[in-house]
């Protein structure tokens, strides 16, 4: 495996902007969209780093299957997770009512 010097260069650079962004109370996505906006810009270009930019977010929404999976995923670990705590809750005070102390 060929490891190619700049490019860690350059991933630790990225890193670093994307931390020292973080550490200027910037959100973890508007920096990371930046410094990935940058990167590809110093890449390929501008004007494709522009054509992603726009392009990319609505793939990733309009996809109708994944999201889909994921509402109903969501909703049922909710619904899951309510039935768990109510649960553990009834346990929780039919132990202590038998409890003589």
């Amino acid at each position: 495996m060929d490891f190619d010097v700049d490019s860690l260069i350059n991933g630790g650079l990225a890193f670093a902007a994307v931390l020292s962004l973080m550490i200027l109370n910037v959100p973890v996505g508007i920096s990371m969209l930046f410094v990935g906006f940058v990167g590809f810009a110093l890449i390929s270009g501008f004007d494709p780093a522009i054509v992603v930019l726009g392009f990319a977010p609505y793939e990733a929404v309009s996809k109708y299957s994944a999201n889909k999976v994921s509402g109903k995923s969501l909703s049922e670990r909710v619904v899951h997770l309510s039935l768990v705590i109510l649960t553990s809750s009834d346990v929780f005070k039919t132990k202590t009512k038998k409890c003589p102390l």
